[in-house]
């Protein structure tokens, strides 16, 4: 068998079984099993896949909520800094390593700061 005709039938098998599972999950909760069979009552057929869900909502919900509690807040100087932050030291040659300070970086980026004019007198 070549490797492509093998995956396609491995494939198929999978397909073929996940339907039969299907139908077999449907017939449960539609109570069109005998009861000679033994399954959980027809409950479960909507109750587990309810809780299921509503899991994962809560994981997606509560994953990022725990890690944003976890921050500091804006306004607090941990978020820019920490004790373990190195100066730059002028030098000749090419800078050491270590860390650019914020006034350095948003200035970079957002140019030098302009001072607030007061707003003209109405009248």
């Amino acid at each position: 068998m070549q490797p492509d005709h093998e995956k396609a039938v491995y494939g198929f098998a999978l397909w073929v079984a996940a339907w039969v599972l299907f139908v077999v999950f449907v017939a449960w909760g539609l109570r069109l099993v005998p009861e000679t069979l033994y399954f959980p009552h027809s409950y479960w057929s909507l109750g587990v896949p309810a809780m299921l869900a509503v899991a994962m909502i809560a994981y997606l919900l509560l994953v990022p909520l725990t890690g944003m509690a976890g921050t500091f807040p804006l306004s607090d100087r941990r978020t820019v800094t920490d004790p373990n932050a190195r100066r730059i030291t002028p030098s000749q040659g090419l800078p050491s390593l270590g860390d650019i300070p914020i006034a350095r970086v948003s200035e970079a980026l957002y140019g030098r700061p302009r001072r607030a004019v007061a707003p003209a007198k109405k009248g």
